[in-house]
């Protein structure tokens, strides 16, 4: 059965649409970006462990939004970031955290970090599990 023609120009622009998804992944993986659903719910801020406190050089929207500073208000924080420690937040979770960023390999610390708007009285804290992650040149990934 032929195909009608009027369905042609949309099956081209499907296939050419496909086409390109396709080749976008491809050059995501030769340059080690890997696509995954899942990364989009992602919170997440890049740190340079070559720096003395490990500053913050990146985060993303998700981070932003989970703690209610603007990236301008974090770019250049340590990476411990101390300024998300609240009421809730222990001095063990604490010393986890420093020490995972003494050591060099990749470590998962549970710690209580507030949002900015946090007060005593509102109930904005939240348990989050934080990973530490290293890249080969040694900077640091969190």
């Amino acid at each position: 059965m032929a195909t009608p023609a009027h369905a042609l120009p949309d099956q081209l622009e499907l296939a050419q649409n496909e086409s390109r998804e396709k080749r976008d992944r491809q050059t995501d993986r030769r340059r080690g970006k890997e696509r995954r659903p899942d990364e989009a719910d992602k919170k997440f801020i890049i740190a340079n462990a070559r720096v003395q406190n490990c500053a913050i050089i990146y985060c993303n929207d998700g981070f932003c939004e989970m703690t209610g500073f603007s990236r301008p208000d974090v770019m250049q924080k340590p990476c411990t970031c101390d300024f998300l420690h609240g009421q809730f937040t222990t001095r063990h979770a604490v010393a986890q955290v420093a020490q995972a960023l003494l050591g060099s390999e990749e470590r998962k610390v549970e710690i209580t970090y507030h949002r900015k708007d946090d007060d005593e009285a509102s109930s904005h804290k939240a348990r989050k599990t934080m990973e530490f992650h290293w890249d080969a040149s040694g900077d640091e990934y969190i």
